[in-house]
């Protein structure tokens, strides 16, 4: 990997194993922490406050950052009493520019990830 590509990789904070075909991929991971805004039968959503997104380094995020690869990533809801977190949905889509994320629950989709039939 030379230099510029090296730098590519910082700036993406995404980088893979040397070689034609790589077998380790390493990737910052960015998480979110927040309370349900608005919620329905089959879905919900939460306004995220970018002003308090940071990268585990402790690097600030832009303000309204790219919203896009977020979508099929899970979402869990934290019991502090139980010391333990719960799969309640996956993201179905986010916009960008009102930092809005809108989850699907997980307890209507079947096992290829589809809606149940009659939800």
């Amino acid at each position: 990997m030379d230099k510029a590509e090296r730098e590519t990789v910082s700036k993406s904070r995404r980088s893979q194993s040397e070689g034609e075909r790589p077998t380790k991929m390493f990737n910052d991971f960015v998480y979110f922490i927040g309370r349900v805004d608005s919620s329905s039968d089959d879905h919900f959503m939460f306004h995220l406050d970018s002003s308090n997104w940071h990268w585990p380094t402790g690097e600030v995020l832009p303000p309204r950052p790219d919203l896009g690869g977020l979508s099929g990533g899970p979402c869990f809801l934290i019991i502090p009493e139980e010391e333990r977190i719960e799969l309640v949905g996956f993201i179905e889509e986010g916009q960008t520019e009102l930092e809005l994320v809108r989850v699907q629950q997980a307890n209507l989709l079947n096992a290829t990830g589809r809606i149940k039939p009659g939800l």
